[in-house]
């Protein structure tokens, strides 16, 4: 059952709550003490974004709390919907997702330095899947967490070599999503898509979308389609090269299946995701991180730490100017 009241509760009434800030808290700077607590309201791309942050965190003197409200697949949309739910019916199980807690439960579970919020990435390049849910889900956190500092995970563009990319779009006359044709298409819509996001709404952004966008456009960064496998006929376990990926890619599942999953990061992806947050939350230049993960070469860290850091100072500076 799904519900759409969005105006039930007080919740959406204090305005003043909406656009205030905690002043002591700010992105691209150092936290002003030694642990950060983030709640994570998202879905799988979160998990890639911070799957290695506690480690740099620990590396960098910091304790960091992770709260996990995540969902797979979930859009902004559904996580209102549930928290509505948990609202009205606060026994239903369909209210209560995150491991039998609500989203409320959730929120008032910690005192919560950031909130993150994200898209569903198969609709994060289509700004009409993102309102009016986003907006009373701000709403609804920040009226049951003053104190906490809501921003905005911008997510990546699947891979080029996808057989489907994100929606751009409904088709009136079907009602069905008209799809991106390529990865820059996908990656157009969700930087519009973010513009307008944060036209409406007083949210910083984490650009891990713009740094994985930065690395596929690099001349020595940029991943390609092996010519010398043979796709129609692959052989288990042979496996193409996918030198520069930051998706998971093509691998053979326990099933002996050739998958291909375009979408999540791969370690390398995971680790940029990371290295962005970590300078986005700790305000350190993310080409100080020594640790690097199983699975990433040396040389690929290094122009991935080389991504983050430019993007680091050029939104630190920005900052700044505000």
């Amino acid at each position: 059952m799904k519900i759409y009241n969005r105006t039930i509760t007080g919740i959406l009434t204090v305005l003043l709550a909406v656009f205030s800030y905690d002043t002591a808290l700010a992105q691209w700077t150092k936290p002003e003490g030694d642990t950060l607590k983030i709640l994570l309201v998202g879905n799988s791309f979160s998990q890639n974004a911070t799957r290695y942050l506690t480690r740099m965190a620990s590396d960098g003197g910091y304790t960091l709390v992770l709260g996990h409200a995540e969902l797979p697949a979930c859009p902004v949309e559904r996580h209102w919907n549930r928290a509505m739910i948990s609202e009205r019916y606060p026994d239903s199980l369909a209210g209560r997702p995150y491991k039998g807690r609500s989203l409320r439960q959730m929120l008032e579970s910690e005192r919560w330095d950031f909130i993150t919020m994200q898209q569903y990435s198969m609709h994060s390049s289509d700004y009409d899947t993102y309102m009016p849910w986003a907006d009373s889900l701000y709403n609804y956190m920040k009226e049951l967490c003053p104190g906490a500092k809501i921003v905005w995970h911008q997510t990546w563009a699947y891979r080029n070599d996808a057989r489907i990319f994100g929606q751009i779009g409904t088709d009136t006359a079907t009602d069905k999503p008209v799809r991106a044709r390529n990865d820059r298409q996908m990656w157009d819509g969700i930087v519009l898509s973010t513009e307008k996001l944060t036209g409406k709404l007083p949210l910083e952004v984490i650009p891990v979308g713009e740094a994985f966008q930065d690395i596929r456009c690099g001349k020595k960064t940029s991943y390609g389609k092996d010519p010398a496998f043979d796709f129609k006929n692959p052989v288990y376990p042979a496996l193409p090269a996918q030198d520069n990926s930051l998706n998971v890619g093509y691998y053979w599942n326990k099933d002996k299946k050739f998958i291909l999953d375009p979408n999540h990061a791969n370690q390398a992806g995971c680790y940029l995701g990371g290295l962005v947050w970590y300078s986005f939350f700790f305000g350190e230049n993310p080409a100080s991180v020594k640790y690097i993960p199983e699975g990433v070469s040396p040389k690929f860290a290094s122009e991935l730490k080389r991504t983050a850091s430019k993007i680091f100072k050029e939104h630190k500076k920005q900052h700044e100017h505000k």
